[in-house]
């Protein structure tokens, strides 16, 4: 009985232990994306937080679209060629990426994946710096305007060195 009893608490034990790093590991996501909202204010809080939803909401619709497709091999063909359309030339994505001396070759998929990385990032740099031109009510964004958006937010701050030229 005694052997039962402590095995059942030492198992609820490990069950709290493992419900206490959930929370640590949500919290943790939850600070990430308080972070992405730092700098801005009211509306423009408002705008960048529909921002992400809506490109989470398209990753994940590609997802979907992606899965329904493998379960029809005729039409993947035809359908999956919409997310490899860049806005951003590959050709000079890997020209950049070649920068690297230790790196040897470059899958197919690689470019494709840093050219959307780009498009976000520079999608949501225009969203801040758009944020500071509107609120000081002037219609053209200018250089000043993208390193104010960038020092607004500590996400920023690997661009510090960059930008202080």
């Amino acid at each position: 009985m005694q052997v039962e009893q402590q095995e059942q608490q030492q198992s609820e034990e490990q069950l709290l232990q493992q419900e206490q790093l959930k929370e640590i590991i949500v919290e943790g996501e939850e600070d990430a994306f308080k972070n992405v909202q730092k700098g801005l204010d009211g509306k423009y809080k408002q705008l960048l937080i529909d921002f992400w939803q809506n490109l989470i909401d398209d990753i994940q619709s590609l997802n979907d679209n992606i899965l329904i497709l493998q379960n029809e091999h005729n039409k993947e063909e035809e359908e999956c060629d919409s997310y490899k359309q860049n806005k951003l030339p590959l050709a000079r994505i890997k020209k950049l990426m070649k920068f690297d001396n230790e790196l040897k070759m470059i899958s197919s998929e690689t470019p494709i994946l840093f050219s959307k990385v780009c498009e976000v990032f520079i999608q949501e740099l225009t969203l801040r710096a758009w944020s500071i031109v509107d609120s000081d009510k002037r219609r053209t964004v200018q250089k000043q305007d993208i390193l104010n958006a960038l020092t607004k937010s500590d996400m920023y701050d690997f661009l510090v060195d960059i930008t202080s030229r």
